[in-house]
């Protein structure tokens, strides 16, 4: 039941995230631009509008999802006994995913100033580290939807963090 709940909770919150997807292509197009002409107060400002956008996005359709989930939840799936748990899980995965807003926005950044494969080597490194550790953690505690949730959030966090401070690594050079 819990991974139903789960895949419900996880299509929904990526619904929530779309707008972010869209501000991001923008960021990779405007960013991309705007280092061709050497303008430091758009590489600068770009990513904030992104992320301030993004988040409003979500944080309106995520609100929207959770004030709504009892009338939503049922049109992506039927089994009334998965419908109380995506529910709590919903809120949840919202939280964890508010920095996959973050992280997006910084990868783009730096993809479009032709940082792409410090994106995917930090990337790769980075997730395989979470990956370890989960694996690790089930030889210490039980894992829980909630770990998971923690590890993937915090894995996000990092790589946002990592991004950030290479983008404004980057920006110094320009």
């Amino acid at each position: 039941m819990t991974l139903a709940s789960y895949a419900v909770a996880s299509q929904l919150t990526h619904y929530a995230l779309l707008p972010a997807y869209m501000y991001c292509n923008a960021v990779m197009i405007m960013c991309g631009e705007s280092f061709g002409r050497k303008s430091m107060n758009e590489l600068v400002q770009i990513p904030k509008l992104a992320i301030g956008f993004s988040t409003i996005f979500y944080a309106v359709i995520g609100g929207v999802f959770i004030f709504f989930a009892e009338q939503i939840i049922p049109l992506f799936q039927s089994n009334a006994q998965i419908i109380p748990t995506s529910i709590q899980l919903l809120g949840i995965l919202l939280v964890a995913n508010l920095f996959v807003i973050l992280y997006e926005v910084q990868k783009y950044t730096l993809q479009s100033l032709d940082e792409s494969r410090f994106v995917l080597g930090v990337t790769a490194c980075i997730n395989l580290l979470a990956f370890l550790i989960l694996i690790g953690s089930t030889f210490f505690f039980q894992l829980t939807v909630y770990s998971i949730f923690t590890v993937f959030a915090g894995n996000y966090f990092f790589l946002a963090t990592v991004f950030y401070l290479k983008y404004q690594q980057k920006l110094k050079t320009i």
